[in-house]
């Protein structure tokens, strides 16, 4: 009976709630979107950091029977990401769930699903009580094993029911987000819901790209005023390297963008989904085709104040460091600024149609790359503007064969799937992925080879200007050969770091065990890494990151950790080792990526 007294509260952490007396005109705007959505007006309006806008209430027994007023909360990073017409849409498909009787059913569902969980895992009260029961006398013992027994039982059967449950609910909920759509469509039109939609995960990437800039900049004690404008300008730069128009000031995802992007084959239809693909949402609402005036200007139109609200929520962001009298805090075009110079060392001519963005370079042994004969080959075809669709297929077939595998595995939870548009059992799977192995390895050779011709073209260009190419040919070597380094100190890293798993854990261990452990680290494994820490510390790995760190590694490598004293364990040197294991790999990954930018570039 215990879950009827227990009240599951929303957390709204880093949330701050708004008036109508210090934001008239948004309470107006969202009470004309309740008005025309036929919604009621939500009990309290909270606003966050993030890139979201979403209705939720404390749900409790009694929920089931009373109404319960739904409260809004407005991610300041949507915000910062749609205009009116985008903003109105998002907020009527929230809103458009109100209108809906099956949302009732979510709280029956939910407080079932407590029941459910207390009854099969929350239980330990009733295992202790048994248990103190069964201690008093045999006779006792017997009824509590037969107990135990019948407990079991039901605990089955009630298992088998929340699997059910959850699954017939998820369906349902598929629905009732087609039906929000349509809600929202009906008020806003269609295409603004579409744009919206489309455009969130850019919005999202762009908003965690600036919360990485600012993180790495704390290292360096600055903090930022305002997040919001170099989330801005993220978006910005998404657009740009994906060759996405701006429309307003907004990026606008294309139906092209999505098709070249999208070209996975192997479909299963996700019984616990409880969203709609968003694609699958857009040709519904293209589908109802409500046309509808846009109003372009941006959603920060109805917010007063809005950079003292941005400011007051980057603070919120940053925590307990915005009152470290350390940092110091810059304005947003200073971060802006340090970006646009970092995306600047990393970037690559337009001029090679992203023909090294975002994959891994081909890898040639020594013998390939002395086999390699300097060409004068045509700009155009060696860097076609094609060539990133072969990457994007071969890394669509990578997931299609993964999936496949997955399927093949457990072929009773998925008993069937869609590939290129037919429908195959799931003991079809293998011979599918079969299939598609062959295409990979015709897609390697053919990127590979693409590859081959594009270091011909740069020793012919070479050999051309200088009479020899032979400093380039070497230089390539290098870089493979560094790359075969870092391959091999991710394998040594794991290798050292794996055997570690218990300890970092927590697990309750044996000191015997305990010594076994850190005596082949400190005798064997300890050395090596500190060698190789060293070797890429002398290649320049360190140029970058922080006096503090730089001085922390220093005394890393010239001291001596113990990491256990017989009684307890080092923490902070359990977690020095930990941090400098990762940073080493990924800073030599960044150093060996520069290489073949600079190979790029040169």
């Amino acid at each position: 009976m215990k879950f009827i007294f227990t009240v599951t509260r929303v957390d709204r952490t880093g949330s701050i709630e708004v008036t109508e007396a210090e934001q008239p005109v948004l309470f107006a705007f969202i009470r004309q979107v309740a008005t025309d959505t036929l919604a009621p007006f939500p009990k309290k309006i909270y606003l966050s950091s993030d890139v979201n806008a979403f209705v939720s209430y404390d749900s409790s027994f009694w929920s089931m029977f009373f109404p319960v007023r739904k409260n809004l909360t407005i991610g300041l990073g949507l915000v910062n990401s749609v205009n009116l017409s985008e903003f109105k849409a998002v907020l009527a498909h929230e809103f458009g769930h109100f209108s809906q009787r099956s949302m009732k059913l979510g709280s029956y569902v939910y407080n079932v699903n407590r029941i459910l969980y207390n009854m099969l895992y929350d239980n330990t009260g009733y295992a202790n009580m048994l248990q103190g029961w069964s201690s008093i006398h045999d006779v006792f013992a017997l009824f509590t094993r037969l107990t135990i027994l019948i407990a079991r039982g039901i605990q089955a059967i009630l298992s088998g029911m929340y699997g059910f449950l959850n699954k017939k609910y998820s369906g349902l909920s598929l629905q009732m987000e087609y039906h929000a759509d349509a809600v929202a469509a009906s008020v806003s039109g269609s295409e603004s819901l579409v744009t919206a939609l489309r455009r969130l995960e850019l919005a999202g990437s762009g908003f965690q790209m600036s919360l990485q800039e600012c993180d790495a900049m704390v290292a360096h004690k600055k903090r930022n005023a305002n997040i919001y404008p170099l989330q801005s300008y993220c978006m910005s730069f998404l657009a740009r390297e994906n060759n996405l128009p701006m429309r307003d000031g907004l990026p606008y995802v294309t139906d092209q963008f999505l098709t070249e992007q999208n070209q996975r084959r192997v479909t299963i239809k996700d019984q616990w989904a409880s969203h709609p693909p968003t694609e699958d949402r857009v040709k519904a609402l293209r589908n109802y085709n409500v046309a509808a005036i846009e109003n372009t200007k941006s959603a920060w139109a109805v917010f007063r104040d809005e950079e003292n609200l941005q400011r007051t929520m980057t603070v919120s962001i940053y925590g307990n460091l915005a009152d470290d009298k350390s940092i110091t805090e810059e304005v947003p075009q200073f971060f802006q600024k340090k970006l646009e110079e970092d995306i600047d060392k990393k970037a690559i001519p337009k001029v090679y149609n992203r023909f090294y963005s975002n994959r891994v370079f081909s890898h040639f042994t020594n013998e390939e790359l002395n086999a390699l004969k300097p060409a004068d080959l045509p700009w155009d075809e060696v860097y076609s503007k094609h060539f990133p669709d072969l990457f994007n297929r071969l890394s669509a077939i990578d997931q299609d064969i993964e999936l496949l595998k997955q399927i093949a595995a457990n072929p009773k939870a998925v008993r069937s799937f869609d590939f290129d548009g037919a429908k195959y059992n799931s003991e079809e799977a293998t011979a599918i992925a079969d299939k598609l192995s062959n295409e990979k390895g015709g897609l390697v050779n053919k990127i590979k080879e693409a590859d081959a011709n594009s270091i011909r073209l740069a020793l012919y260009k070479v050999e051309k200007e200088n009479g020899s190419s032979q400093n380039l040919r070497d230089a390539y070597a290098r870089y493979f050969s560094h790359r075969d380094e870092l391959l091999a100190l991710g394998e040594f890293i794991n290798e050292m770091m794996l055997p570690m798993q218990p300890i970092y854990a927590g697990q309750t261990m044996e000191q015997h065990q305990i010594n076994v452990i850190l005596d082949e680290l400190r005798d064997l494994k300890e050395p090596l890494f500190k060698e190789k820490l060293r070797i890429w510390k002398e290649r320049g790995i360190l140029e970058n990151i922080d006096d503090d760190t730089k001085s922390r590694i220093e005394n890393y490598l010239t001291g001596k950790y113990v990491y256990f004293d017989g009684t307890s364990f080092m923490n902070t040197e359990l977690l020095t080792l930990h941090e400098f294991a990762n940073l080493l790999y990924n800073l030599s990954d960044r150093w060996v990526a520069n290489e073949l930018l600079k190979l790029i570039k040169g």
